[in-house]
């Protein structure tokens, strides 16, 4: 990731929080996938169910868009048994990694994909937004070297995870959400919304009607430029689903992420570059993510909303 001031020279810093450049995992030997039949849900991982043939999108781009034939259920669970195996090796996960495994298992109740979680939160990396898995832990201060795009940045995803229980959110973060982004700026606007949702703030009245307008933003960035990088997709996606409109999901979308997944089970975004635009700065994210666990836990947490789409 490079930040260019105006006026100064390129900066080079490792941004986890975009999964770009993160550090590698240490990863140990993957242990075989077991059958996702074991699931305690009573939507168990077993034969296929009646999908959502006929479907209508309800939010029109370029006139009303009809879903195309829903996914075989036997072909989402295959690539979610893959991905659940495949994230017994890495050492330890950020919080948002682990927060969107989280919410992956609340879709799917998973046996495996539970333990793992389990031993993740006793290893998680000290981020500075672990009160995201678990309010009462300590919060790390946030990085105080490196660009100033970076650090605002971070200081505002970690603000969303301060607010407690009653609480409304800082100023500083409701003046984040209202303004204007596009790419992964925005999509970190709504995660910031879902994240202080996620530890009990109150959310102001205004918020409904601003989350839907930037997912509805996010799906015109979609629709237009549905060939962009992996990481950037599937993370919009995500927050897509995550933030209510799991009914706007396209299986033609979802069989991007399907056809993308590794024989070994994980998403890994290719070398690409990206630049974003965030307060007079600009940041250029280049090569592909050396840890694919950021976009490894996005997409398996897109399969696990659209598998609960399917089974409606």
């Amino acid at each position: 990731m490079k930040v260019l001031a105006p006026g100064s020279s390129f900066w080079v810093v490792a941004i986890a929080l975009f999964g770009c450049g993160s550090k590698p995992a240490h990863h140990r030997a993957a242990r075989a996938p077991r059958d996702l039949a074991t699931s305690k849900s009573s939507d168990s991982f077993a034969g296929d169910r009646p999908g959502n043939d006929g479907r209508r999108n309800v939010y029109p781009t370029k006139g009303e868009v009809l879903k195309s034939e829903s996914i075989p259920l036997t072909k989402i669970d295959a690539a979610l048994a893959r991905a659940v195996s495949r994230f017994d090796s890495p050492e330890a996960l950020f919080s948002d990694q682990l927060w969107f495994l989280m919410r992956a298992q609340e879709k799917i109740s998973n046996t495996d994909l539970g333990e793992l979680i389990a031993r993740f939160r006793m290893r998680i990396r000290n981020d500075g937004m672990t009160a995201l898995i678990e309010p009462a832990w300590e919060q790390h201060p946030p990085p105080t070297t490196g660009p100033v795009a970076w650090r605002t940045l971070i200081e505002l995803m970690r603000d969303s995870t301060r607010c407690r229980a009653g609480q409304a959110p800082s100023q500083k973060l409701r003046s984040f959400i209202a303004e204007d982004h596009s790419g992964y700026i925005l999509t970190h606007q709504i995660l910031a919304m879902l994240w202080a949702e996620s530890v009990g703030c109150t959310p102001p009245i205004e918020w409904h009607a601003r989350k839907e307008e930037l997912v509805h933003r996010v799906l015109h960035e979609i629709e237009a430029d549905a060939g962009t990088n992996l990481d950037l997709f599937v993370e919009r996606l995500a927050v897509v689903a995550l933030a209510g409109y799991v009914d706007e999901l396209r299986s033609d979308w979802v069989e991007r992420i399907l056809a993308a997944q590794r024989y070994d089970g994980f998403w890994q975004t290719p070398d690409e570059t990206i630049t974003m635009s965030f307060r007079g700065y600009t940041l250029v994210s280049e090569g592909g993510d050396s840890d694919p666990t950021h976009c490894s836990s996005m997409a398996l947490c897109v399969l696990a909303y659209y598998r609960e789409l399917v089974l409606r």
